[in-house]
């Protein structure tokens, strides 16, 4: 049975999605291909942002930072994870632990795993070999506003960008999960991508106080950054400074074409 009342890991009401799993094509293809396919799930959110479980999970590694789901996520997902001989451990990039987790620690719904680093944009979530938005839809968890932006220097084809990681109105996570009085318009962030100040048609907004005991969470930097990559343009100028910012994206940029 389909593990109910999900939550996504960051606060939507205040924060967004980055670049969604999708494919890549590069304007020349060279010796690394034209193309290629990426998994992972980018969650953009300022530093110090909590990062919380959307459900019960085991801490099984903590550099890279993963973590189990402790309980079934579906009989369909089960299966799929069993024929490809993988596991449905999350590996989450740009993020800092909190304090006390041990390999082996055990969080319910809704604990802390950490927070967004510094000088990082957000976090990366991916699974080994499966998409993770699969496995949040799975959880009745949905991208709502996502779009394609103009693809980035080098690049002809990229995945959708944007929007929020919400819960499907009659889906496992949806409207039964919201304690009553909970539900309340998103924040102006919502605006910037075109949900207007509540959540559509068919979901539901999301659970704020779940994130707020744990502090602020926040997105200032709304900026499209290089496909998966954390930091920010300003940012990279700033380390890298004057003329160097140019240089060290353009070398940043063949890295990461190279690495796919």
């Amino acid at each position: 049975m389909t593990y109910p009342c999900a939550i996504a890991p960051l606060d939507q009401s205040t924060t967004g999605l980055g670049w969604l799993p999708g494919n890549y094509t590069r304007l020349a293809c060279g010796l690394t291909g034209c193309g290629w396919q990426e998994n992972s799930l980018q969650f953009l959110a300022d530093p110090g942002t909590p990062v919380v479980a959307p459900m019960p999970v085991r801490v099984v590694g903590l550099s890279p930072f993963k973590v189990r789901p402790s309980v079934e996520v579906s009989s369909s997902w089960s299966s799929t994870v069993s024929a490809l001989g993988t596991n449905s451990d999350v590996t989450i990039r740009g993020i800092v632990p909190a304090a006390g987790l041990v390999v082996g620690s055990n969080l319910d719904k809704g604990g802390l795993l950490g927070r967004v680093a510094a000088r990082e944009r957000g976090v990366r979530w991916s699974l080994d070999f499966l998409p993770i938005l699969d496995f949040f839809r799975e959880l009745g968890l949905e991208p709502v506003g996502a779009a394609y932006p103009p693809p980035p220097s080098g690049l002809l084809r990229t995945a959708q960008f944007g929007g929020k990681l919400l819960a499907r109105s009659a889906g496992p996570a949806g409207a039964g999960c919201v304690p009553a009085g909970a539900l309340h318009g998103l924040s102006k962030a919502m605006a910037f991508y075109g949900l207007g100040s509540a959540a559509p048609a068919g979901f539901v907004d999301p659970q704020q106080s779940v994130y707020g005991r744990y502090g602020p969470s926040s997105q200032t930097d709304t900026s499209v950054p290089a496909p998966h990559e954390n930091v920010s343009p300003a940012q990279a100028g700033a380390a890298a400074g004057g003329g160097l910012f140019v240089a060290a994206a353009a070398v940043g940029l063949v890295w990461w074409l190279a690495k796919g």
